[in-house]
């Protein structure tokens, strides 16, 4: 800490990515956490993500070296080493392997001390590169680094193996923001609300990412036991990955038997109201170091079923524990703040059911698969390879939800739309047989950066509204809108009846606009002013 009087002590942390991860949102919460005496900077390897501008707007200054091939790299090594000597750095705080070495390497000669953060616990499908930096930062740690800081002592045991004990460390579990983070009944009705569950609904949530670490596809073998066992049930992916863009996600929710049962919805900044919406909370990943989300959604008041890998037995109530031992020689943990004691009982075909309950829902049943056991059950093998025939629009949930900040949200009520891709494994494009109610709009006057659209009109009649002017479309009419055309578009329905469309939309999500407001959306699905500045609880739905 810096005297008064002496200029203040300069952090600079130095990390691979700024995208939406657990090591990069701890990165976040010290850096935007007032310390009186030190200034704190962030140096990023690579190119702006999730985390940049959110930095930036508590006025935290973010270098990104943009090293994403090896002409880049080169100079970014450069200027990696201008700033740690120009910016006058006192100490560097590097995060996970790459950035580790890297920082070391480069701060070593002008003597500035280093810390280097161990965000890992398992070397299971962990990259070649990181895996070599890893080894080399152990057999290297006197003579790189002066302090080694673990998020979990599992992870501290792992790397006490390959030599970091040679220097001074410690192990610093994550924390939590207790004001963020907390139970609120009137935040979990609205979001309930939004996500379009009723109160005899239970609802499973999952906060996580797509990789393979995190076994989603066991996650929604067990969602599908689960309905199987009659449990009216529906479950939400949240996290990088995890949208309406990865055609591997909808091919295995597709196979899985789970296009009913299972909302993606993709990065999100409104986590801490998911948390409070989900009856329990499910973190079903192979392998963990500690957990952030489960300590979100417990303080959030949400219940967690959890493999137990890393630190995650740590963090529950030791008498909750759920799951038969795997022969990989993890289980499955279940804790929360109101799960004391649950009965269990044995199971074979690699799960456990146990009863829980949040409140005032009674005795649900919830079998967890183990992360070792991939099973499968009758209803999700059966579409494996299955010709599909005829689509039943009636099984598939009709939603009038928008993410439309008011008063925009006016228009589109009597909008009604079904997402055909989930439901029928199109992974490709999207497809969404649309009904207007009379009066209603298609959405706002929008268009895509990166993202065709093309439209057919199966039934009825509606006024297209574009730059150009108004034109009607009756059944049979097709239309069509090339990304990168900022030719606003919508329909409007001025008729006494409904009309029906299909409309379908291919390309990847870069953002896009609206003509006649001032409103635009983001890559990551949010909705922002034209000036960039955020709407107040306004997403893109899934």
């Amino acid at each position: 800490m810096a005297d008064a009087g002496r200029r203040p002590l300069r952090v600079m942390h130095v990390i691979g990515g700024l995208e939406l991860g657990g090591a990069e949102t701890l990165l976040y919460r010290l850096a935007t956490h007032l310390i009186p005496g030190v200034e704190q900077e962030v140096i990023c390897l690579g190119n702006p993500d999730w985390y940049s501008s959110r930095l930036e707007e508590h006025g935290i200054t973010v270098h990104h070296l943009g090293m994403s091939s090896p002409l880049n790299g080169l100079a970014g090594v450069g200027r990696l080493r201008d700033l740690l000597r120009g910016r006058g750095t006192d100490v560097v705080q590097s995060w996970m392997y790459f950035a580790n070495m890297l920082a070391a390497l480069v701060a070593r000669r002008s003597g500035t001390p280093v810390v280097w953060g161990i965000h890992n616990s398992s070397f299971e499908r962990v990259g070649l590169a990181s895996r070599l930096c890893a080894y080399a930062g152990g057999a290297n740690a006197k003579r790189f680094t002066s302090f080694v800081v673990n998020c979990s002592r599992h992870s501290a045991g792992l790397h006490e193996r390959l030599g970091y004990s040679a220097v001074a460390n410690t192990v610093i579990p994550n924390g939590y923001d207790q004001s963020e983070f907390r139970p609120d009944a009137r935040a979990r009705t609205r979001t309930r609300d939004w996500l379009g569950v009723d109160d005899q609904t239970f609802v499973i949530g999952s906060v996580a990412r797509w990789h393979p670490h995190k076994d989603i596809p066991n996650l929604l073998g067990a969602v599908r036991i689960a309905a199987d066992e009659g449990v009216p049930l529906r479950c939400f992916l949240v996290g990088r990955g995890l949208g309406g863009g990865n055609r591997e996600l909808a091919a295995e929710i597709y196979a899985a038997g789970c296009m009913d049962l299972v909302t993606v919805l993709g990065m999100r900044s409104d986590v801490p109201d998911l948390a409070r919406a989900f009856d329990i909370h499910v973190l079903s990943s192979r392998s963990e170091a500690f957990p952030n989300v489960i300590a979100e959604t417990m303080l959030s008041g949400t219940p967690n079923i959890v493999t137990d890998v890393g630190d995650s037995a740590l963090m529950r109530d030791g008498s909750c524990r759920l799951g038969n031992r795997p022969s990989s020689g993890r289980r499955s943990s279940q804790h929360g703040p109101s799960i004391p004691n649950p009965l269990l009982s044995g199971a074979s075909g690699g799960g456990a059911l146990a009863s829980t309950s949040r409140g005032t829902s009674p005795s649900k049943r919830w079998p967890m698969l183990t992360p070792a056991s991939g099973a499968r059950s009758p209803s999700a093998r059966k579409h494996r390879g299955a010709r599909m025939p005829k689509i039943d629009l009636e099984a598939i949930e009709a939603k009038n939800r928008t993410g439309y900040p008011p008063p925009f949200d006016q228009e589109v009520q009597g909008r009604w739309y079904r997402r055909l891709a989930p439901a029928t494994g199109l992974t490709d494009f999207g497809v969404s047989h649309v009904t207007l109610k009379p009066g209603a709009w298609s959405s706002q006057r929008h268009w895509h950066n990166g993202e065709d659209e093309f439209l057919v009109m199966l039934s009825g009649e509606a006024v297209l509204v574009e730059d150009s002017g108004r034109t009607l479309l009756r059944r049979g009419d097709c239309a069509a809108w090339p990304k990168g055309s900022t030719d606003g578009h919508h329909l409007r329905n001025e008729s006494d009846r409904d009309c029906v469309f299909v409309v379908v939309g291919g390309g990847e999500n870069t953002g896009g606009g609206y003509s006649d407001i001032d409103l635009m959306f983001t890559a990551d699905g949010r909705f922002v002013h034209k000036d960039g500045s955020p709407y107040d609880q306004a997403e893109r739905p899934a």
